[in-house]
């Protein structure tokens, strides 16, 4: 019985120390602006407005922020997440998705001459590497391949 308690006692102690740095070696995004500028990763905003696509009979999805900053990670260095710096920057687009655009498969955000993959719309920010555009073009596609709307951002001067 002691064993067992000794045993049960490490593992919730790894799977704490697990959990810490669950999240290293992926990329991630900042939340908001104000995060990025605090972790030093902000480097300028786009357009200000708040951009909508708006899908007949499905939903709307708002964009209320985008802006570049360094992509980052978390780093796990003796069981403590250490942000990490990469040498590349990405684009973030703060969303709010209707409920039933969210909690589906069916749609992805794509970024025009961006990569060839698009983002589901279940968290609350989408990133893309960025590549020095003036001007973004994002656009929601349906499962089936069909575009749905499109917005585009400037780089705010």
């Amino acid at each position: 019985m002691k064993f067992q308690f000794i045993l049960l006692l490490f593992i919730l102690t790894l799977t704490s120390c697990v959990e810490r740095c669950l999240e290293k070696e992926t990329s991630l995004a900042s939340v908001s602006i104000e995060v990025s500028r605090t972790n030093d990763l902000f480097k300028f905003k786009f357009s200000d407005v708040t951009k909508s696509i708006v899908v007949q009979n499905i939903g709307t999805l708002n964009i209320k922020d985008a802006w570049v900053e360094n992509a980052w990670t978390y780093k796990c260095v003796e069981g403590e997440r250490h942000l990490v710096v990469k040498d590349y920057d990405q684009v973030v687009f703060f969303t709010d998705a209707s409920l039933n655009m969210k909690d589906s498969l069916e749609y992805f955000l794509w970024l025009e001459n961006g990569p060839l993959y698009g983002r589901g719309l279940n968290g609350t920010y989408t990133m893309f590497k960025y590549d020095g555009q003036d001007s973004l073009i994002l656009y929601l596609e349906n499962g089936n391949g069909e575009k749905l709307g499109k917005t585009t951002f400037w780089k705010k001067k």
